[in-house]
């Protein structure tokens, strides 16, 4: 027979632990078992799809999620891998096409892929370094409303090639990766 109880509250009735017996488990629809700090839902783009660009930013990969809870924090992780002429790679993190993040909509930017670069030779172009970097940022975006979010790679030197997941030659080996994650409150 099964039963329903409605109530408001449960509290333990004695000490401060309420116990499930083994193989017993409680289920709700989605959202309505809310614990804060879990992770509420993940979502995730990767690609090792090669790619070359000569402009100042360029857009290179993107997801999406609707989030359970308007006060839901979103935790985005981002990897990339260039090679490039440029000494100095920048990752922007946008937020339905607005940039987010530390910095400025303008040349300070989120992460950056920059450094001392290995002054790898790559397809005996002869300048070519490599860059791997990444990016992590806690956004609050306060809604349910499905959010895009992207990363776009900056060059400071536009008309320079850079490579994304590729080398000069054409070698694909590397791979690029956003995952965001729903954090309840």
């Amino acid at each position: 027979m099964t039963g329903q109880i409605n109530v408001n509250k449960i509290a333990a009735r004695s000490g401060n632990t309420i116990t499930i017996n083994s193989g017993d488990k409680i289920s709700g629809a989605a959202g309505s078992i809310v614990a804060p700090g879990h992770v509420i839902q993940v979502q995730s783009t990767h690609t090792t799809t090669g790619s070359s660009t000569t402009a100042a930013e360029t857009d290179f990969i993107s997801v999406n999620i609707t989030p359970k809870s308007n006060t839901s924090k979103i935790l985005i992780q981002g990897h990339v891998s260039t090679v490039s002429n440029v000494n100095h790679i920048n990752i922007k993190l946008y937020r339905n096409s607005v940039h987010i993040g530390h910095g400025t909509s303008g040349s300070t930017m989120n992460g950056i892929i920059s450094g001392e670069l290995d002054n790898n030779n790559f397809g005996g172009n002869g300048n070519a370094s490599f860059g791997a970097g990444g990016l992590s940022y806690l956004d609050s975006p306060a809604t349910t409303s499905t959010i895009t979010y992207k990363l776009a790679l900056y060059q400071p030197g536009a008309g320079s090639a850079l490579y994304i997941n590729r080398s000069p030659s054409g070698y694909q080996g590397s791979s690029t990766n956003i995952t965001v994650m729903e954090i309840a409150q």
